[in-house]
């Protein structure tokens, strides 16, 4: 695994989003033309320098926490998604909101990107 100590998450999606389109209910899925799409973990994934091509065993969460710290945190945000409709959607960690926002809200990883960047993440 590659050491990113002070690498953002924002910063590694942003990165990484750079690579394919956006994907949705995967962290990557291989298209039919061979191509690769991929959410915004998948984009943190990659930007953190990490490859979907070699074999991670174990819980694919703590591999997280080792490249981002900040997913080690269990505090419990709202989804801003929710904040600007004016309804409470729903509270999850950082790790669980990431998904949220990707695959339930259709954020863009750019738009993930830059809401974790006011967070400090």
């Amino acid at each position: 695994m590659v050491e990113t100590p002070t690498l953002l998450l924002s910063e590694a999606i942003r990165e990484g989003a750079k690579l394919h389109p956006q994907g949705f209910g995967r962290m990557c899925i291989e298209l039919p033309d061979g191509t690769r799409s991929t959410c915004a973990y998948g984009a943190a994934f990659e930007g953190a320098g990490e490859s979907f091509d070699r074999d991670y065993p174990g819980d694919t969460r703590k591999l997280f926490e080792s490249l981002f710290p900040a997913l080690k945190n269990r505090r419990f945000l709202q989804c801003p998604a929710s904040k600007e409709r004016g309804n409470a959607c729903v509270i999850l960690d950082l790790y669980g909101l990431m998904f949220h926002l990707n695959d339930s809200h259709r954020w863009k990883r750019l738009r993930i990107a830059d809401w974790l960047s006011e967070q400090g993440y």
